[in-house]
């Protein structure tokens, strides 16, 4: 059975952010989630300078930089 508390549980874990290799991957920086993990765990992605791990959560307001076929990006 779903219960309240079940509901607002999902609604806090959606408002913790969403994972790194997850964003980049929706957001269409590489096609597939694999490919942005790789990048990630190869230290290409950085946060405000520093390298992250694929299941870093991200909230609004952070800055990603990155490559992509050689030049330079910020999201």
């Amino acid at each position: 059975m779903y219960s309240c508390s079940n509901a607002m549980k999902n609604v806090q874990d959606n408002l913790s952010g969403i994972r790194a290799d997850k964003w980049l991957w929706a957001a269409r920086f590489f096609k597939t989630r694999t490919l942005a993990m790789q990048a990630i765990n190869g230290g290409k992605v950085h946060l405000d300078g520093v390298r992250i791990k694929p299941s870093r959560k991200l909230v609004v307001g952070d800055r990603l930089s990155f490559r992509i076929f050689g030049e330079p990006v910020e999201a």
